[in-house]
Order: C-alpha cells, then sequence, then structure tokens
C-alpha cells in the first residue's frame, strides 16, 4: 500500500525521478547506442565501439532526468528548467493530485498506477508521440557522439518537410556543434545527419 503517513514536500520530485527517470534510462541507453553503432558502420568511421556504453548510459540517465525538468549534479537531483521538450507542469500537477488522493484513499500502488492511465494524462496517443520523439533524439545523438569519436566536424542534414525549420535543414552542412545543438527540431522529428563525403569537404575547402 502507498503510505499515508507524512511526506517531506521533495517526494514527488524523488519518486518521479526514481520510478520515470531510472526506468526509462535503459531504453534511451540502447536506443543511443544502436544510433551510435550505425554511425559507425553505415560510414565505416574504423573506430572501436568501446566509447559506446559508458556514454550511452551516461545519456539515458540525463535525458530521463531532463523528461521530468531535473538534472543530475554533484550526486544530487536539481531542477533543469532548460530542459528540452519535459513533461510539463500541468502533467506533474495533475499527477501530483492523483497521488495525494492515492494517500488520502490508502489507494494500492497498482491501482494508482491504473488512476493514473485513466486519467488521460498521458493518452496513448501522447504516449506514442513521445516515444517517437526520443527514440529520434537518442538515437541522433548517438550517431552524432560516433561522429565525435571520429573527428569528424561536418555533418550533411537531411531532414523532411513538416516546417520551415525543417525544410531549412534539409540538405544544409552543419558543424558538429550545431548538430548537437540540433539533433531534432520538434516531437516526431525525421532529421537525420551523415558525415561529409570527401568530394563535399574539397568543395566545402574550395
Amino acid at each position: 500500500m502507498i503510505r499515508k503517513d507524512a511526506l517531506p514536500d521533495s517526494y514527488w520530485d524523488a519518486a518521479l525521478v526514481t520510478d520515470f527517470a531510472l526506468k526509462v534510462a535503459p531504453t534511451l541507453a540502447v536506443v543511443f547506442s544502436d544510433g551510435g553503432s550505425e554511425g559507425i558502420e553505415e560510414n565505416d568511421l574504423g573506430i572501436s565501439f568501446d566509447f559506446l556504453e559508458p556514454n550511452a548510459m551516461a545519456y539515458g540517465k540525463e535525458r530521463g532526468a531532463e523528461l521530468i525538468g531535473k538534472k543530475f549534479v554533484g550526486g544530487e537531483w536539481i531542477d533543469n528548467p532548460s530542459a528540452k521538450w519535459a513533461i510539463d507542469d500541468t502533467t506533474r500537477d495533475g499527477a501530483r493530485a492523483l497521488l495525494e488522493q492515492a494517500l488520502k484513499e490508502g489507494m494500492s500502488t497498482q491501482d494508482f498506477a491504473a488512476r493514473l492511465e485513466e486519467s488521460g494524462l498521458f493518452s496513448e496517443a501522447r504516449a506514442e508521440m513521445i516515444a517517437r520523439t526520443e527514440t529520434a533524439l537518442a538515437f541522433n545523438e548517438g550517431k552524432l557522439d560516433s561522429f565525435k569519436e571520429a573527428d569528424i566536424d561536418r555533418v550533411y542534414v537531411y531532414d523532411g518537410d513538416f516546417d520551415e525549420e525543417c525544410t531549412e535543414a534539409n540538405g544544409q552542412i552543419w558543424d558538429l556543434d550545431e548538430a548537437e545543438a540540433n539533433p531534432i527540431q520538434h516531437p516526431n522529428c525525421e532529421r537525420d545527419f551523415r558525415p561529409l563525403t570527401v568530394s563535399e569537404q574539397k568543395e566545402e575547402a574550395a
């Protein structure tokens, strides 16, 4: 049963980090690693895969925290107001209200989970959108990480025509810093990257 005794004000944030961020971290790490592996294999980068596991694990933990507006600093979870695409305050407030109700009613953890799903805070469509977005983000982060490991500093951008920014980015050549700052443009983004070819590098230098 969920305990009904008094809980510290920090309980909800700690619960979110433990139950959501840390549970989603392994999946994000796997997708990051898959992106890095594809970057190495498809582009014949000729580098070791050894860097992928620790970098993927770090990414999963950091991004999982960002999703709830947190970051891990000095062994503690702190607020991260700049986190992209974090679950919004309305969702967190609604979930917290349900938790408080669960505490008052002595609801079991299983019943609370069912109540949370029934609340509509995470609809099936929204859950799918979040999953697709986070998959694209983690995959591209991993791929760009492999390019960095191979000392690649210029990439070709592939993108769709979902909006003006995507259309403008498609076909551009970015330095790696710009790509890392913009791995995707928006939820459900189709952005992808590859290193410049030898001929493209020569054209750039001309």
